[in-house]
């Protein structure tokens, strides 16, 4: 290109204005104007230090490619930016490529030109030093928030390794799902949604899931959706470190979905039907299936979207055959936590168990009756009352559970309770019966009643 057309682009760009015509026209002779198609390399990533490059029309990406070949897009490099200067300071090889966002015009000046500036141009030092300190600035914000989202991530699934263990049970519909749908959904991109009552493992089989298929090296992020409308869902869901960013690549689950309002269901459909995004929606219900009112809230698009594969969980009053097995999975695993013998559950135990509905909570329910008895039982046997079936009713004010205590257990284990509360209670009452017909030891004198 002619001198005479590379001055005025020279120029034109703010970083030079007030430079001397003298000045630009020794650099003129190092310097040219190239033009780059949308999508065409500017710049190759680990090129060895070559140009200083000005954007002088059009947008252009600074893009990562990492050991997988997958393209990351680090930043966005706007009209009258430069880039390469870096590498020309350091001698290192370039650490990003440079992509045309859209048809791009850039200035190129050679190493010898961005020499002669940097002594000659006070204002295009000053320009070189300031971009570098926004860029160090960026670039360690980018660790503080890299690292605020691992611990994020981190929090979520805290307390989440070993609390799920496997589906148990012969029923004929939990073993569909155990060997026919999780090898079916387990590696599909398509919405899921479970449809079962509270307890009956809604979460267990979503998991399964993800653990079954491609993606079980990534994270899984089960939220209740009645948090994520008590604290404002759009945020909690597309905002910065929100659930959809955090489980990139993984599996997240919405439980209790019927509590979102019908847009922010549509704008979870449209976001993930983005050819970009890479997340698994496993949905989770107690209402029942297509005919819930909630349902015919929503478009039909989210609705066959999100809501076409429907997998149903059976309540545990309809799979009571399933109940020694699952007695015998949650005892096993109780056993290993404590370090102590799997306890004998007696006939009467177990009478109880199998004739009871568990209608508060399913298998959860008969879980937390099942641990409660592992920690009453005596001499490694549960009997018929160790086990508390039905709802305890929960009053408002502080409250504590006595059975945390190990002092108190190892009461109850001994027999000091209740055998030794009953002792003394027989003796007190001995103790009033002979004072009342002897007349002493209780209550005022004979004298003092004249």
């Amino acid at each position: 290109m002619a001198l005479d057309e590379i001055a005025p682009e020279i120029q034109n760009l703010e970083v030079f204005h007030g430079t001397s015509p003298q000045t630009i026209a020794e650099v003129l002779p190092l310097s040219t104007t190239l033009t780059f198609a949308r999508g065409q390399t500017i710049l190759a990533q680990n090129a060895p230090p070559n140009n200083l490059y000005f954007l002088c029309s059009g947008r252009a990406e600074v893009v990562l490619h990492d050991d997988n070949g997958q393209k990351v897009v680090l930043a966005q490099i706007n009209s009258g930016e430069h880039f390469g200067e870096m590498s020309l300071l350091t001698g290192d090889p370039t650490s990003a490529s440079i992509v045309a966002a859209d048809t791009c015009k850039v200035l190129v000046i050679a190493p010898e030109g961005f020499r002669y500036l940097l002594d000659r141009v006070p204002r295009f030092r000053e320009n070189i030093l300031n971009t570098l300190s926004l860029r160090l600035k960026k670039a360690n914000y980018g660790v503080l928030e890299a690292h605020a989202k691992e611990m994020a991530l981190a929090d979520m699934l805290s307390d989440r390794q070993g609390k799920y263990g496997k589906i148990v049970g012969r029923n004929r519909e939990v073993k569909k799902i155990r060997d026919d749908l999780l090898k079916k959904w387990a590696d599909s991109k398509s919405p899921l949604y479970l449809v079962g009552d509270k307890g009956t493992g809604r979460e267990l089989v979503a998991r399964s899931i993800h653990r079954c298929g491609s993606r079980k090296e990534r994270p899984f992020i089960a939220v209740n959706c009645e948090d994520l409308v008590a604290g404002g869902a759009a945020e909690k869901l597309f905002g910065q470190f929100g659930y959809l960013e955090l489980v990139n690549g993984g599996t997240l689950m919405l439980k209790n979905v019927e509590l979102l309002s019908p847009s922010v269901l549509d704008k979870i459909s449209e976001f993930l039907k983005h050819p970009l995004v890479d997340v698994r929606l496993i949905s989770a219900s107690s209402e029942k299936g297509y005919d819930s009112g909630w349902l015919h809230r929503l478009a039909s698009e989210t609705v066959s979207h999100l809501f076409a594969n429907v997998v149903g969980i059976p309540p545990l009053r309809n799979r009571k055959r399933d109940i020694p097995e699952l007695l015998n999975h949650f005892l096993n695993k109780y056993s290993s936590i404590h370090n102590r013998p799997t306890p004998l559950v007696s006939k009467d135990a177990m009478e109880k168990l199998l004739l009871y509905d568990y209608p508060y909570g399913n298998v959860q329910e008969l879980e937390g009756v099942l641990e409660r008895a592992f920690l009453l039982a005596e001499d490694n046997s549960i009997s018929g009352e160790h086990i508390f079936l039905g709802k305890v009713e929960e009053k408002n004010g502080w409250k504590y559970n006595l059975l945390q205590l190990k002092p108190v257990i190892q009461a109850i284990q001994k027999k000091i309770f209740p055998e030794g509360l009953q002792w003394a209670v027989t003796v007190v009452f001995a103790y009033i019966l002979v004072s009342c017909f002897t007349g002493t030891g209780i209550g005022p004198s004979a004298q003092s009643l004249v």
